[in-house]
């Protein structure tokens, strides 16, 4: 059985040879601010011997001139500690509808606060349950009373300082090695203001190329014409991953809507690949409104001019969070095209400068 969810998005995947949509979820909830993390890690360099037959080409970006490219990248590892609470939800609806457990859920800052409306002792035994970890496992989730039919859950706090620091680790190991595979000399990255990163980049320039590379991935939104009359001059068709071209709206719903992280993962009941895309917050919310207006219409999501997804709204989405099914022999494509956004937490640039050999500042990009 597939989650049961408070709202549903069927989407099916731009192209697939049966023309089915696999489903779509979309987990509810407001976003939140974590407190700090425990002091990071400490600071992490790319190797640096590199093959004398690399594809690299000496540009002036990678002349040895001595100035030096720094970035300060901010991690939101609220929206980290948010989404396992996210996954624990989704498993307590599945258990709790199977039981004929009813009631409702949302979150209160971080807290996931849970209230039964029948069956209130068989729910709440199935939450201690859920809360409870297995053999030789460290708890993750607690479970407090809060009255006579609610309970609040939370991550345990060990858990999530553990958590934390397993993500910015993640977080420092994936800013290197995406850097390493075009700097001309390896970048050094250090723990920077609480939650961020800063990075060295010895002999480069470019500070729009890494605005680019670590940005939200953006999309535009169009409206799918499933009947376009022949010869009409109002669509224009677009290439799908994995399909057949698409013909959609010549002016999109929604222009250059902001993919604030794209993670992946695998459906826990079907066991197919998932990705998890959540948009930016003020981006969510004028999808809110174009989903609630577009109900029982099929909606492309265009990046660089080919479709990444196509979905069937059947309701509006009032979050921004949407799980998409997503096939193997597609998924790196999808993957390719919302790359910049695809890694271990929602990043976001602060600060970029260059400065010379005697740290004098050349030029400042500031988001």
């Amino acid at each position: 059985m597939k989650r049961l969810l408070v709202a549903v998005l069927l989407l099916a995947v731009a192209g697939c040879a049966t023309n089915a949509p696999p489903p779509i979820s979309i987990p509810a909830g407001q976003p939140a601010i974590a407190p700090p993390p425990p002091p990071p890690p400490p600071p992490v360099a790319a190797p640096a011997e590199r093959a004398a037959s690399s594809p690299q080409s000496a540009t002036a970006d990678q002349a040895a001139t001595g100035d030096t490219a720094h970035m300060v990248v901010a991690i939101d590892l609220a929206a980290v500690e948010r989404d396992k609470l996210d996954t624990f939800r989704e498993d307590m609806r599945h258990v709790l509808a199977s039981r004929n457990v009813s009631g409702n859920d949302a979150f209160e800052g971080q807290d996931l606060v849970v209230h039964f409306s029948s069956n209130g002792d068989a729910g709440a035994s199935l939450l201690e349950t859920l809360c409870t970890p297995g053999a030789g496992e460290a708890r993750q989730f607690t479970l407090t009373r809060s009255d006579a039919d609610s309970y609040t859950v939370r991550l345990d706090s060990a858990y999530r300082g553990r958590l934390d620091r397993s993500v910015f680790d993640q977080v420092m190991q994936h800013l290197v090695r995406k850097l390493d595979s075009f700097a001309p000399k390896a970048p050094v990255a250090r723990p920077s203001a609480p939650n961020a990163i800063a990075v060295d980049l010895p002999d480069y320039h470019d500070l729009d190329r890494l605005r680019r590379l670590f940005g939200p991935t953006r999309v535009d939104i169009y409206l799918i014409d499933d009947a376009p009359p022949e010869g009409s001059d109002h669509d224009v068709v677009l290439p799908a991953i994995g399909g057949s071209p698409i013909a959609v709206a010549r002016v999109p719903l929604l222009p250059g809507v902001q993919i604030a992280w794209v993670r992946t993962g695998t459906d826990p009941y079907l066991g197919m690949h998932e990705l998890k895309l959540t948009l930016d917050a003020g981006d969510a919310k004028r999808f809110a409104a174009v989903t609630g207006e577009n109900t029982r219409h099929r909606i492309a999501f265009v990046q660089n001019g080919r479709i990444v997804v196509a979905a069937m709204v059947v309701s509006a989405i009032p979050n921004g969070e949407m799980t998409i099914s997503a096939p193997d022999a597609q998924l790196p494509e999808m993957l390719r095209l919302l790359g910049n956004s695809v890694g271990p937490a929602p990043l976001k640039i602060v600060d970029l400068e260059l400065t010379n050999g005697g740290g004098q500042k050349l030029s400042t990009l500031t988001r």
